[in-house]
C-alpha cells in the first residue's frame, strides 16, 4: 500500500506541473474579413448654386475587402428635366483601392469619372494615389483618416475646352457611431493643379446614417462642390442635399 501511493504522490508531481503550463483554451482565430458587400440607395435629390432642380437620384456602393486589401467602387446618378426634356445630369464614378502597410497607415490609388452638366463639366476623369494615415483607428466609436497624394487630371466642359494637369490632392474622412444604429460622417477632398495654383477645387459631403432594420436606412447628406476658377458662365458653388432609402447587402 505504500509502494502504492508513493507511485499516484510521483505521479501527480509530474502531471500537475505540465498542465498548468498548459492553458486550459485556446485562443480563438482572429475573425476573416468580410468578402463581398454593397449598399444601393434611392434618393429625392435637391440641387441649388449653378442649377436649381428637385429630382431622384440613384447611388450604390460595392466592397471587396480580402486581407489587408479594401476596394471600393462608389457611382451616383440624378438628372433634371424641363417640360420632359433633359436639362442637366450629373454621374460621378469613384473607385479606390486600399492596401493596409501597418495598423494604421495605408497606400492608395483612385480613379475617378465625373460628368456634371449643372457645373459646366461635360466629362472630366482623374487619377490619384498617395498615403493614408489613421488618426483614430477605424474599429472605434470615432474614426479619422488623412490622405495625402499626386495625380493627373483630364476635363472636358460643355464648350468643348479641355484641359489636363497634374494635381497634388488631400483628403480626410471622418465618422462618428453615435449607437449602433446611427453613425455621423463626413468626407473632404482638396485637388490643386501643379500648373496653376489659383485652380483648385474642394469636394466636402456630411451625411447622418440611421437603420431602420439589419438590411435598410434611412440616409440625410449634403454634398458642396467648390471649383475656385469655374467653367466660364457658371458659378463656383454647387450642392446636393438629398434624402435616401439605404439597402445593404
Amino acid at each position: 500500500m505504500t509502494r502504492l501511493i508513493s507511485a499516484i504522490a510521483a505521479l501527480l508531481l509530474i502531471t500537475i506541473p505540465a498542465s498548468a503550463q498548459t492553458p486550459a483554451t485556446a485562443p480563438a482565430p482572429p475573425a476573416p474579413p468580410p468578402g463581398w458587400s454593397g449598399q444601393a440607395s434611392l434618393s429625392f435629390v435637391d440641387a441649388s448654386g449653378n442649377s436649381h432642380a428637385r429630382t431622384l437620384g440613384l447611388e450604390g456602393k460595392v466592397v471587396y475587402h480580402p486581407e489587408k486589401w479594401m476596394a471600393t467602387e462608389q457611382a451616383a446618378y440624378a438628372r433634371s428635366t424641363t417640360d420632359a426634356v433633359l436639362s442637366a445630369e450629373t454621374l460621378t464614378s469613384d473607385f479606390l483601392a486600399n492596401r493596409q502597410i501597418t495598423a494604421r497607415l495605408s497606400g492608395y490609388g483612385r480613379l475617378d469619372y465625373l460628368r456634371n452638366q449643372f457645373a459646366g463639366i461635360d466629362d472630366r476623369v482623374a487619377t490619384d494615389g498617395g498615403i493614408g494615415y489613421e488618426l483614430l483607428p477605424l474599429d472605434g466609436p470615432q474614426a479619422l483618416t488623412v490622405t495625402v497624394g499626386l495625380g493627373y487630371s483630364h476635363e472636358a466642359d460643355l464648350s468643348g475646352f479641355t484641359q489636363s494637369f497634374a494635381t497634388d490632392d488631400a483628403g480626410a474622412s471622418y465618422a462618428w457611431k453615435l449607437s449602433k444604429t446611427s453613425t455621423i460622417s463626413d468626407e473632404a477632398k482638396y485637388t490643386g493643379s501643379l500648373a496653376d495654383a489659383g485652380n483648385w477645387r474642394l469636394r466636402n459631403t456630411a451625411a447622418v446614417t440611421a437603420a431602420i432594420t439589419s438590411m435598410f436606412a434611412l440616409k440625410v447628406s449634403h454634398r458642396l462642390d467648390f471649383v475656385n476658377q469655374p467653367v466660364p458662365g457658371f458659378g463656383r458653388t454647387d450642392q446636393l442635399t438629398s434624402a435616401s432609402l439605404v439597402v445593404s447587402f
